[in-house]
């Protein structure tokens, strides 16, 4: 594919031409008119020497010709790989016969088959369902069906680190002060306790007893996103029994770890008798061909927030339900629920935990502890030793400082072909997420580079990012 920069910049055209454009236009364009402070970002971490033009299964290919093993799973989206044969021979179908993408008055055959493939395969409590665009779009919904379903009380227990969406409702969600100190007001229905501390819950409780505010529902990733932290099966059963002690639900946000990637299809089934009264999941759901999300609840609570036809069109919206969105789903929880898939899950999930096991072994010292279950795993990286080495105060560096080790594991993956990630708001934790078509030569090339990784030196690394991340701020201020 040609890569010419022929485009008059005062004149639109057809996508197709848009091909020829070459990268420094694509990343010009990104940093100027889209979002300059996320793509400056990633030029700081490395991505900006080419721009990806295809991509399959678990492979980026880049337009210098190389080739990129993607090991975040698009963060979640393409967990079935890039581009997977069956999600586009569906694609391909809806195109082809003209088969019904948007109705608002009548149901559609892939909402059914959706459905149908839910009530099958979900516990059969969660038979009920809703349909939107975005993770974040499921969460408001989760907490308007909360509140609808119990209007006599509006107190919400969230477990802080944890990560609903960048929306403004979501936003109040997170604990991440930088990003609630610019939108969010001080909300006295809302109180946060520590993931996986029954204390620390049963406290934030008694704060919202003390000013009044009678419990409505508890919010929780059942695995952080961020730090992949996990908790106990006591401490789920503990949140489970303070909701229904107080009449409240519990909503289990799956959008990021549900849908296999822990190797139940399900992640709160990872525990014994908990019972989530809402879930929500999303990334994968699209085959990273559309977005859809799905709050699964219960026709018990439906009934009781939204039965009336004059409630019920407020648990809905314009893209609710889009039909090759749903029928792609379908396929997608088809597929997950077959028993070769989740024997393949479960085969790469011992392959990868394999490859930590082997690399924490071998470097205890900069490697804290491995994270996550299933194909959803990071490594916590210790960013002390190598502070140490610069001759610096972990006591006075800021916590976003931790983040260059991180990022220069990052640059130094992405330079040797792997592309990995880590949150904003738990740094130190360098997130390994395969698809499920990784193969056994990938997880070599993934443990050998990783072992080079903490083999070298990567002092000078990390202070060209610092210097990077001066130039930056320095051209900001012009």
């Amino acid at each position: 594919m040609s890569m010419k920069n022929s485009l008059k910049e005062n004149t639109p055209y057809p996508f197709v031409e848009h091909l020829n454009k070459n990268q420094n236009v694509v990343w010009d364009y990104s940093i100027k008119n889209y979002n300059s402070a996320l793509y400056n970002a990633f030029k700081i971490a490395g991505f900006s020497d080419n721009i990806i033009l295809k991509a399959k299964d678990q492979y980026l290919h880049l337009s210098n010709n190389k080739k990129i093993l993607d090991a975040t799973s698009g963060f979640g989206v393409v967990f079935w790989g890039h581009n997977p044969v069956n999600a586009v021979k569906i694609e391909k179908l809806y195109r082809e016969n003209n088969l019904i993408n948007y109705s608002k008055t009548h149901p559609t055959i892939a909402q059914s088959a959706l459905i149908h493939n839910l009530k099958t395969t979900f516990p059969l409590h969660l038979n009920n369902y809703y349909f939107g665009v975005t993770g974040a779009e499921g969460v408001e919904a989760s907490i308007k069906l909360s509140l609808s379903y119990n209007k006599n009380s509006k107190g919400i227990l969230v477990a802080s680190e944890g990560y609903h969406g960048k929306t403004l409702k979501t936003l109040p969600l997170t604990s991440f002060q930088k990003w609630r100190s610019v939108f969010t007001n001080e909300n006295k229905n809302l109180e946060f306790f520590k993931f996986g501390d029954i204390e620390s819950l049963k406290n934030a409780k008694k704060k919202l007893d003390d000013k009044g505010v009678k419990l409505n529902c508890i919010i929780t990733e059942t695995i952080q996103g961020g730090s992949q932290r996990t908790a106990s099966n006591t401490f789920h059963q503990e949140l489970q029994n303070l909701a229904l002690k107080n009449n409240a639900l519990t909503i289990y946000d799956e959008i990021k770890v549900g849908l296999l990637r822990t190797g139940k299809l399900l992640a709160f089934q990872n525990y014994k008798n908990i019972k989530p009264d809402i879930v929500i999941v999303s990334k994968p759901l699209g085959m990273g061909l559309h977005p859809i999300s799905i709050v699964a609840s219960s026709q018990k609570i439906f009934n009781k927030a939204y039965a009336s036809i004059q409630d019920g069109s407020i648990h809905s919206s314009t893209f609710s339900g889009l039909g090759a969105s749903m029928a792609i789903a379908s396929q997608y929880i088809y597929e997950a629920s077959q028993k070769d898939t989740i024997l393949k899950i479960n085969k790469l999930s011992q392959q990868l935990e394999n490859v930590l096991n082997n690399l924490q072994s071998q470097f205890p010292k900069r490697i804290k502890k491995i994270t996550g279950i299933g194909l959803f795993r990071g490594l916590e990286l210790n960013f002390s030793i190598i502070s140490n080495q610069l001759g610096l105060d972990m006591k006075k560096i800021p916590v976003s400082f931790a983040s260059l080790y991180t990022l220069a594991a990052v640059r130094f993956l992405y330079k040797n072909g792997i592309l990995t990630y880590f949150s904003p708001t738990e740094p130190e934790v360098l997130h390994i997420e395969p698809n499920i078509k990784f193969t056994e030569n990938d997880f070599k090339l993934l443990e050998h580079n990783l072992f080079l990784f903490f083999k070298s030196n990567q002092t000078k690394n990390m202070l060209k990012i610092v210097n990077d991340v001066l130039k930056y701020k320095i051209r900001l201020l012009k």
